[in-house]
């Protein structure tokens, strides 16, 4: 699975409540947690919604992307 499935477990909340957070179908929760995200803005949004470091939500290396952009 992904990074985002795990955290929604680890955070005991349903993909219901999450869509719920964030204004999103719950089908859509669906295929982001099978998917998993990539994008760091996609892993700061859910990430304020779970509560937890968007760094922990990214499946991909896009975080050395961010990183480097910046320095």
């Amino acid at each position: 699975m992904s990074a985002l499935h795990d955290m929604i477990a680890i955070k005991k909340i349903s993909q219901a409540e999450l869509a719920k957070r964030l204004n999103i179908s719950q089908p859509a929760v669906s295929v982001m947690a099978k998917k998993g995200i990539i994008n760091v803005k996609t892993a700061r949004r859910y990430a304020k919604a779970l509560k937890c470091n968007p760094i922990l939500l990214l499946d991909e290396m896009d975080i050395i992307s961010e990183y480097s952009s910046r320095y």
